[in-house]
């Protein structure tokens, strides 16, 4: 996936328009077109602000090996992004957040375990 398709996605994602993307980056919504359609590259600074917009990394948005090696295992681009969110977050939220999803995992668990149990009898 190119830089401007990554802009495109992370911004639709989020909802914005290429205009208020503009805004909060401090730069025309021209220039936001124009990353899109890779016709212009950001510069650093734009890129930093893109980063910070978007809650990604630099590194997500220049390289793909970053995202295909963030994305590990994770099918689901929307739980991978929901956990490049988490990791933003303070600890105390982000051990709110480990806890419901041992929760989840334990119960999933527990479910396997009885439905072996049942087929065994």
């Amino acid at each position: 996936m190119t830089l401007g398709e990554k802009i495109k996605k992370l911004r639709t994602e989020k909802g914005i328009s290429q205009e208020e993307l503009g805004r909060l980056m401090d730069v025309h919504y021209t220039h936001v077109s124009r990353y899109e359609r890779n016709q212009s590259t950001p510069s650093m600074e734009a890129l930093k602000k893109l980063a910070r917009v978007f809650k990604v990394s630099a590194d997500y948005l220049l390289f793909d090996d970053v995202e295909k090696m963030a994305m590990g295992d994770i099918h689901d681009s929307d739980l991978l992004h929901q956990f490049q969110e988490l990791d933003q977050l303070d600890e105390d939220i982000r051990g709110k957040a480990r806890f419901v999803l041992d929760a989840i995992l334990t119960q999933q668990q527990v479910n396997r375990l009885a439905t072996k149990a049942e087929i065994r009898r």
